[in-house]
């Protein structure tokens, strides 16, 4: 369970900086 929520966050984590990245660019 701990493992899925890290995996959540890590995914929303890298989901964002793409989207930012792509605003940026």
């Amino acid at each position: 369970v701990i493992i899925d929520r890290a995996l959540r966050k890590l995914n929303s984590d890298i989901s964002c900086a793409v989207r930012t990245r792509m605003l940026v660019a």
